[in-house]
């Protein structure tokens, strides 16, 4: 199935749209702007990932990525073109990137990197063509240079990734996408205990006020803050729903959800 950028009515900033305002049930609305921020950040990321991962491996596109660049519509092509142009400025397995998707992708004719603003709008189908070479890899892992481009992701760069990633799996049943969750987390930081893709539970008598979530669902741990408080994905949900909670709020999960 190809996947282009995201739908105008679900914003490619959602998964970083819901966060702590001093208790875990409040909520408060980033800025638009630094929404194209953080989606700009995940997308460098990701292209580097993928560079790197195309670079390193024996099979240049997989049958999978080549439908979803053979599915472009022009104005995709270009602005798809233009927005793996940004990251290559300083990377040279990104140069190389480019002029092999160039020979894929029908861009008009007179592009010539027009250097868009970034908005985030291609983080989903990067996430997508990333786990399609990932899983045709052997072994099947992101080779070392792109699991570094992934690693040590910010707080609102882990709730991107985690959240658009989490939606593919849950609307698509996608088990490659599932598995770059897997690699990827495994590239972070941990402290305290956590580690990012940890299995928790949540302790509903230490949270700072009742919650307005399932607390009886098991969660995975996609970033350890270094102020005492982590972000979980609901294992139920897997989509954009992304929670903060106190690390003394979380016990590694036992009982089946």
């Amino acid at each position: 199935m190809r996947l282009g950028p995201p739908p105008a009515h679900r914003p490619a900033g959602a998964a970083i749209n819901r966060c702590t305002t001093g208790s875990v049930s409040g909520r408060r609305y980033l800025d638009r702007m630094k929404d194209d921020a953080v989606g700009s950040l995940v997308e460098d990321r990701l292209v580097k990932a993928l560079a790197a991962q195309v670079g390193e491996g024996e099979v240049a596109f997989t049958a999978e990525t080549l439908e979803h660049l053979h599915g472009f519509s022009r104005d995709e092509s270009t602005r798809f073109l233009s927005r793996v142009g940004l990251a290559s400025r300083d990377d040279p397995r990104v140069e190389t990137l480019l002029r092999l998707l160039s020979d894929e992708v029908p861009a008009v004719p007179e592009f010539e990197d027009p250097s868009p603003e970034p908005t985030g709008e291609w983080v989903a189908t990067l996430i997508c063509i990333l786990a399609e070479q990932v899983s045709a890899a052997e072994p099947a892992d992101l080779v070392p240079a792109a699991a570094a481009a992934l690693d040590d992701l910010s707080r609102a760069e882990a709730r991107l990734f985690f959240g658009e990633a989490g939606h593919l799996v849950h609307y698509g049943g996608d088990k490659p996408i599932l598995h770059l969750i897997q690699r990827v987390a495994r590239a972070q930081r941990h402290q305290a205990g956590l580690r990012c893709g940890d299995k928790v539970e949540l302790i509903s008598e230490l949270l700072p006020d009742p919650p307005d979530f399932e607390v009886s669902w098991h969660y995975y741990v996609v970033h350890v803050g270094n102020d005492d408080t982590v972000d979980v994905q609901p294992e139920l949900v897997m989509e954009y729903l992304i929670e903060t909670a106190p690390a003394s709020a979380l016990v590694p999960a036992t009982s089946e959800a």
